[in-house]
């Protein structure tokens, strides 16, 4: 299984880098109500209350982060604001989107790695058919692999020599992206961890700074105020393909693609969606809305701090990537017998 999963990610890694070409952006979308959208004449007046942005995520952790930078930006520009409802089960979050009115006052905003959780079984929510893709946002940024300061080793090349004859914990969310990454990490390199779960970004740096896990992944910004704290080591980086890390963070925090291993790199964006069967005028709309977030710059500096890049996709454009990364990792996660939904 271990070989399979990591096949799939590296379709998906191959996949999302198709979204790094995509980005847009232009003037402030009109705020307040009265948004048109463009398959239709009729206005569409939207929001007349609050939005609920779910995010099926804890409060703190990288995801919650950027929901939130992406909230008050978007709150800027909107007559009546979003507000940020975490769910600390990627499930039951997700869940709660698909079950909800599909009237655009219920969405979900999360990155694009939950489609793994569909794809190996632990989500019953298919994103295409379940949900409705409303806007590609936002590069999520570096995903910095960090060890426990009391592990003996202080490289990632050391690691995963220790790895191979000594027991490696590492923390992730079973059949999530991180378990992903760490799987590809192991197909790459010969490296042997030790699975243990640990759901939320909460919950891995306390783990690791407390030296109870061994390694983990977080975003860059939390990664870099640990180091700096003296709580963890950083061994690398997990880049979108191509990307870099600012050298100036120094040599621990080398994408591995720089480190020499070519095949191991990860890129996740972030997604606004919404339940199925939404009015395609108001998806328009709640789209447009998004448009002038990118002009916003505490949006932008935020975002760049993880090691993001701000982006806006039209509906047409999202919903085209959207449907080409989910079909061509479920395509390989059938031949790998790893996709249990069929």
């Amino acid at each position: 299984m271990k070989k399979t999963i990591a096949l799939v990610l590296t379709a998906a890694i191959l996949t999302a880098s198709v979204f790094s070409g995509c980005s847009g952006s232009g003037s402030s979308a009109n705020s307040g109500t009265k948004s048109v959208g463009s398959t239709g004449t009729a206005a569409v007046d939207w929001p007349k209350k609050s939005v609920s942005l779910t995010v099926p995520a804890s409060a703190g952790g990288g995801t919650d982060v950027q929901v939130r930078l992406l909230a008050t930006a978007w709150n800027k520009s909107i007559s009546n604001p979003s507000v940020v409802t975490n769910y600390d089960s990627i499930a039951v979050g997700i869940q709660t989107v698909s079950d909800a009115k599909n009237d655009g006052y219920t969405l979900l905003t999360t990155h694009s790695g939950f489609f793994c959780n569909y794809i190996t079984g632990t989500l019953d929510v298919n994103p295409l058919t379940d949900l409705t893709t409303i806007a590609c946002m936002n590069d999520m940024g570096t995903q910095c692999l960090i060890a426990s300061t009391k592990a003996p080793y202080n490289t990632f090349t050391e690691m995963v020599e220790y790895s191979k004859s000594h027991q490696v914990t590492a923390a992730v969310s079973t059949n999530g992206a991180s378990q992903f990454m760490m799987d590809l990490v192991q197909q790459e390199t010969g490296a042997k961890f030790n699975y243990k779960e640990s759901g939320t970004e909460t919950e891995k740096l306390t783990n690791l700074a407390g030296g109870f896990i061994d390694v983990g992944v977080c975003t860059l910004d939390h990664a870099i105020s640990y180091e700096k704290a003296g709580k963890v080591k950083v061994l690398g980086s997990f880049c979108a393909d191509g990307k870099h890390v600012d050298e100036s963070l120094g040599n621990s925090f080398k994408s591995f693609q720089d480190m020499g291993y070519k095949n191991i790199f990860w890129g996740t964006y972030m997604l606004v969606m919404g339940p199925k069967d939404m009015d395609p005028n108001l998806v328009e709309a709640i789209n447009a809305s998004l448009k002038g977030v990118v002009n916003d710059s505490d949006y932008k500096t935020g975002i760049e701090k993880q090691g993001g890049t701000v982006q806006w996709m039209s509906v047409k454009d999202s919903q085209a990537e959207v449907k080409k990364e989910f079909e061509t990792i479920v395509k390989l996660a059938k031949a790998s017998n790893c996709y249990v939904q069929g």
